[in-house]
């Protein structure tokens, strides 16, 4: 996902804070951070656990 850069993230509520997926500029699903896994840094755990189990970084910058 990519989206506009938001510095002060840790002062939000992230579970609470709604999403809005667009393909082509459609709206294709709504939902809140809490949906996704819980909370949303439990994804960038996973990912980060996931990559390091197959023998490959997390890299800043990286895009999945």
């Amino acid at each position: 996902m990519l989206g506009v850069e938001v510095k002060d993230w840790r002062g939000l509520a992230l579970a609470a804070v709604e999403v809005r997926t667009f393909v082509n500029g459609n709206i294709r699903g709504i939902g809140f951070g809490s949906e996704v896994l819980g909370h949303p840094l439990e994804v960038v755990v996973w990912i980060a656990n996931r990559m390091a189990s197959l023998g490959r970084g997390l890299k800043a910058g990286s895009l999945f």
